[in-house]
């Protein structure tokens, strides 16, 4: 059975289970093809002995994309596998992964040609840069909204009712919220990835949003 589930023409993701303070999140990562074949992956979720063959499958992996500093734990192992790649990370990033030779995100010319990027202001221990593939109308999110699934159970149903905003629908976590230092900065990037055409985002937790994306995060504004 294959590891890797099309979303769309180009994009592939990568799914795997996850806990963090006992509820099961899971976590995901984003493969886009881009011209020529090269590869981007975006959030790498550990790798085992079949994704980074399918990947291969697909075309040459040119970039490696930690688009948080809060995901960054799979990124050398995952460099590792593709040693030619290279590693693109938002600012603060060599801090946390000095080992590791790495390139600004936000200043990648050849990532800038496919994609809309936006570091998310007011969030100095988090960074997180939200990509917009421009050419899917697909946004790429780490943990800039959530969309657990109806169905969840037990302490991670729970968790999300009662403590992170909801579940079965688009939210943000309220840990997101209270990462927001800079009140103004944060909405000025937030009205900048609003302007953005997208219908679709890939999050790093939870169900992919397939159509009205743009429309479900501007409600999470709204009701903050």
């Amino acid at each position: 059975m294959s590891e890797l589930t099309k979303i769309t023409a180009g994009i592939w993701v990568v799914d795997r289970p996850m806990i963090m303070a006992g509820a099961r999140i899971g976590c995901r990562m984003t493969v886009v093809r881009l011209a020529k074949g090269k590869l981007l992956l975006h959030s790498p979720v550990q790798p085992d002995r079949a994704w980074p063959k399918e990947v291969a499958e697909l075309g040459d992996v040119a970039w490696i994309v930690a688009p948080s500093l809060m995901h960054n734990l799979w990124t050398p192992d995952t460099k590792t596998i593709f040693p030619d790649a290279q590693v693109l990370a938002p600012p603060g990033f060599d801090k946390i992964h000095p080992e590791l030779e790495t390139s600004p995100l936000l200043e990648s010319e050849e990532v800038a040609a496919h994609f809309d990027l936006q570091l998310v202001g007011g969030m100095p221990k988090m960074n997180e840069v939200v990509m917009h593939h421009r050419r899917s109308n697909t946004l790429l999110v780490a943990d800039f909204v959530f969309n657990m699934p109806a169905d969840i159970r037990g302490f991670t149903r729970l968790l999300f009712r009662f403590l992170n905003g909801g579940y079965g629908k688009v939210t943000q976590t309220r840990v997101f919220k209270s990462y927001v230092k800079d009140a103004d900065a944060h909405m000025e990037s937030v009205m900048k990835i609003l302007a953005w055409d997208f219908d679709r985002v890939v999050l790093g937790h939870g169900d992919v949003v397939h159509e009205n994306a743009k429309e479900l995060i501007e409600d999470v504004y709204r009701t903050r």
